[in-house]
């Protein structure tokens, strides 16, 4: 479905994947942000570059606003990968590529969709909001747009989660949390004449991963608990006397994060507690006027029933909710984001840019 579209959205992400733009590269960042400014340089379109702490963002609007009637929210930043991962490949259908699921090529549909628009006779009040911190946080992108420069919209569009065009409405918060514990050295064959200061924090994470075991899937609703990360000690034949565990705790709507902290500083009592990152769920009801007219577009579209999602991993669509502005979180297929087999279905993406299209021209 449309293939011309398909093909230029394809020919921009081609070029936007090679750029290496990490959260430790800003040279490669600017360089996607200097592409994006020079494929709209020739468009009757109000463009705006930011830096948060170094962090830079582009909006582009079809009217001189802060407060469009929509805003499609992406990222240009990717998570750390292989060489070869920065070379685009396209096998049986799809697209392969550190970024064409998350969110190169979502960047590119949202470039080629914002140009088509602004060219119309009356062209909708729509913003494009380009972001390079989304995998670190998003507070120096999303959060320091609308916080701190005021930009606003009625709804907000993320091309996240939504398997297989489906609506994911709700995300879980998450909490990031760094735990310390001091010990007393010793040598190794002696282990009773020191503290290990490792075999507290285990302790630690026992007794909380038995609080909050794991979920069995996506579907089973509730409070997961990674360990990612453990440093301690020097040697293996010392006892260590320091030791740190990173935890990565993600939370439903049944909670909220104080609720949270105290269980678990209880648990840690003795120990040095840090949140090192947070962020709140994501949420807008079902019956919300946008996510009901998304819906029914994409029915006809796609001519079969399209379900609402709930999501573990978060996004920049919480900081829209927290603000009480109504957001839509759906794509079309991809998937192996942060993965060394990450992929973006081809043929799709004009079908994608074709719901969006009918979508904001409806509203």
């Amino acid at each position: 479905m449309l293939p011309e579209k398909t093909a230029e959205i394809l020919k921009i992400a081609q070029a936007l994947i090679p750029l290496k733009s990490t959260k430790d590269n800003p040279d490669e960042i600017q360089k996607c942000l200097e592409y994006i400014k020079n494929y709209f340089q020739t468009e009757n379109l109000v463009l705006k570059q930011y830096t948060s702490n170094d962090k830079p963002s582009l909006v582009i609007a079809t009217h001189k606003t802060k407060k469009p009637k929509i805003f499609l929210v992406v990222h240009i930043d990717v998570v750390e990968g292989e060489e070869k991962q920065f070379i685009p490949k396209i096998k049986n259908g799809k697209l392969y590529g550190r970024g064409a699921d998350d969110k190169k090529t979502f960047t590119a549909l949202a470039m080629v969709l914002t140009k088509d628009l602004a060219q119309l006779k009356n062209p909708p009040d729509i913003g494009l909001m380009i972001t390079s911190d989304q995998e670190i946080g998003g507070e120096d992108g999303t959060q320091y747009l609308l916080e701190k420069e005021g930009y606003s919209a009625q709804v907000a569009f993320l091309p996240e989660h939504g398997i297989n065009f489906g609506i994911s409405n709700i995300e879980k918060g998450v909490i990031h949390l760094k735990i310390s514990a001091r010990g007393k050295s010793a040598h190794g064959a002696r282990p009773w004449m020191g503290k290990n200061a490792l075999d507290e924090l285990i302790n630690v994470y026992t007794r909380l991963h038995c609080l909050y075991p794991n979920p069995e899937n996506e579907n089973d609703w509730k409070i997961s608990l990674n360990l990612g990360k453990i440093e301690g000690g020097e040697a293996v034949n010392r006892v260590p006397d320091w030791g740190a565990t990173y935890l990565d705790l993600r939370y439903t709507d049944d909670y909220r994060e104080e609720q949270i902290l105290r269980t678990v500083r209880k648990i840690c009592k003795g120990l040095k507690l840090e949140v090192i990152a947070r962020g709140l769920f994501c949420y807008t009801p079902e019956d919300n006027f946008y996510l009901q007219q998304y819906k029914k577009i994409e029915e006809k579209i796609l001519s079969h029933q399209v379900e609402f999602q709930k999501s573990c991993t978060t996004s920049d669509g919480r900081f829209f909710t927290n603000l009480g502005i109504p957001t839509i979180l759906s794509r079309s297929p991809g998937g192996g984001s942060h993965t060394d087999n990450e992929w973006v279905e081809i043929e799709l993406l004009g079908t994608f840019y074709q719901i969006l299209w009918e979508f904001i021209l409806s509203l």
